[in-house]
């Protein structure tokens, strides 16, 4: 298993070897624009998924809600938030939504430290530090999994390394 991106204190042990507790408050500021934060980033199964929870034809949503950059299918926001925000924070695919956003806070980058966890998620979520107490081993296997995801190392991502709230957090959009 992949450790590479984690803090370590001197002992070896991840900074969050406690564990970190998170629940989501479905206030979609996760799914708005944080400056270099800006993308959210579709593998070929994801596109697919999402074509079908909104009933079009894959074409007709690559064409309607992504872009492409460096090679990556990027979706495309509307304004500074995701285009599939409700105005009141649901997500409107949500059994759908990416990887991307099935794994947020637990990425890498907002790993690295107790610092960047706090800038780049205790910052826009109040969801940080309350709600269900994950595991340091669980926090990894979702950083693990998300990092092997997008390597293209997984054909399914495993439903055991998705954070979030259950979809009845959300009204219909």
């Amino acid at each position: 298993m992949s450790t590479k991106g984690d803090s370590k204190g001197s002992d070896s042990t991840p900074w969050y070897a406690d564990g970190l507790r998170f629940g989501c408050t479905a206030s979609g500021r996760c799914c708005s624009n944080h400056g270099e934060h800006a993308y959210v980033y579709l593998m070929e199964a994801e596109v697919t998924a999402l074509a079908d929870a909104l009933g079009m034809e894959e074409a007709e949503f690559r064409k309607t809600h992504t872009r492409q950059e460096e090679g990556w299918t990027l979706l495309e926001p509307r304004g500074t938030s995701c285009v599939f925000l409700g105005e009141t924070g649901q997500c409107g695919v949500y059994e759908a939504r990416p990887v991307q956003c099935r794994t947020w806070p637990f990425w890498r980058e907002n790993l690295a430290s107790p610092e960047a966890f706090q800038a780049l998620v205790g910052s826009i979520c109040k969801g940080a530090g309350s709600g269900t107490l994950y595991s340091a081993e669980q926090v990894l296997h979702i950083a693990d999994s998300t990092e092997a995801w997008y390597e293209g190392d997984l054909d399914e991502f495993p439903a055991s390394a998705q954070v979030g709230t259950a979809p009845e957090h959300f009204p219909p959009r």
